[in-house]
């Protein structure tokens, strides 16, 4: 059960809907154990992290995000593209059994059920720009929040499109994967690590799945 915590002006959280908070009922019962699990594998060790024969044939397969199947860039956003924030953040304003919930599923639900439902209306998509992304399995949870509210919101898959945000070494060895995992919601690529081999490699992912490779100045653009 969610609950709404009143802000010390009196008043309570902004776009908090009956519709939103069903929404983020739903996101926080589905999504929050995997959510927290994730987060905690942050701080392990990274061993056993990064492709491997498991993934290889997601590596060596010939396929392409759908924004390249589709023949144009993923660039219908309705009004400016939205950023929720990282899987360690809380929102202080909504809490599930006393305890504040994720920043990340409170951001993209709230966003995603205002939004969705006007922009497939209008013939455009949601686009998102994720917050860092640090492995496949990351990537295969925002998949399936996304699959989740596009259900919950009534509108056809790929209604939503994203950008994945990749800051972290050991993310740029997982590329392909990474993509794979987000399959019909895969828009593209953004590099935020000053490396210049890393960038290389994923500028050579990103030509060869078909996904534009974005940079800070276009994010910030985006999400300003």
């Amino acid at each position: 059960m969610l609950t709404l915590i009143p802000q010390p002006d009196g008043t309570r959280a902004r776009g908090v809907t009956p519709a939103a908070l069903a929404l983020l009922e739903s996101l926080i019962e589905r999504f929050e154990p995997r959510r927290a699990e994730l987060l905690a594998r942050r701080g392990a060790s990274a061993a056993g992290a990064g492709s491997g024969p498991a993934t290889r044939a997601i590596r060596e397969r010939s396929w392409r995000v759908p924004a390249a199947t589709r023949g144009r860039r993923p660039v219908e956003v309705v009004g400016v593209a939205t950023q929720p924030r990282d899987w360690c953040e809380v929102e202080w304003s909504l809490t599930a059994d006393g305890a504040p919930i994720s920043a990340t599923l409170f951001d993209a639900g709230l966003s995603l059920d205002r939004d969705l439902a006007p922009a497939v209306e209008r013939g455009l998509r949601v686009h998102l720009v994720l917050p860092p992304v640090e492995c496949r399995r990351e990537a295969a949870l925002w998949r399936s929040i996304l699959h989740h509210c596009e259900v919950e919101c009534g509108v056809p898959t790929g209604s939503v499109t994203v950008t994945a945000v990749i800051d972290k070494p050991r993310a740029y060895h997982e590329l392909d994967e990474i993509l794979y995992e987000l399959g019909p919601f895969a828009g593209a690529l953004a590099c935020q690590v000053a490396d210049s081999a890393l960038h290389a490699r994923a500028a050579l992912v990103a030509q060869r799945r078909g996904a534009p490779l974005e940079h800070e100045r276009v994010i910030a653009e985006l999400v300003a």
